[in-house]
């Protein structure tokens, strides 16, 4: 991954009204990634749970990625967990939809496994807030 690519993330992240937080091994894998989550469900489910308790530990309220895999495994996984985390997540298309007024059926975000319901609504208050200069 190149070096600059977590803040330039940060940044769109910032940009949309949105606060980006750090938790432990933020940047780490989610257990999808080289063929982990086909190889051993039981380590792939271990690493997402990890996760996710690091996410939860840090008050996020939401998940978001870039990669479809990781996409999958964070929200579909999250239904085969002992531990109900219940974080939404959204890809960072979806975000930028949601912040620019796209309705979230039109986002396909009501489809997702972990309801994205109170995300759509905090992405679309927080449009509101920069139209009216809220938010630097």
């Amino acid at each position: 991954m190149n070096p600059e690519s977590p803040e330039v993330l940060e940044r769109i992240v910032r940009s949309l009204g949105c606060e980006s937080i750090e938790f432990p091994e933020k940047l780490s894998c989610c257990g999808a990634g080289g063929g982990v989550w086909s190889g051993d469900e039981a380590i792939s489910l271990g690493i997402l749970d990890r996760k996710l308790r690091f996410v939860k530990e840090a008050g996020a309220d939401c998940l978001l990625d870039i990669c479809p895999f990781c996409h999958l495994q964070l929200d579909q996984g999250q239904k085969r967990l002992k531990t109900r985390y219940d974080i939404p997540v959204l890809h960072l298309n979806q975000l930028i939809g949601l912040s620019l007024g796209i309705k979230d059926k039109i986002l396909g975000v009501h489809t997702h496994m972990v309801s994205t319901r109170d995300i759509a609504r905090k992405a679309k208050k927080a449009r509101r807030d920069l139209s009216a200069g809220e938010v630097e």
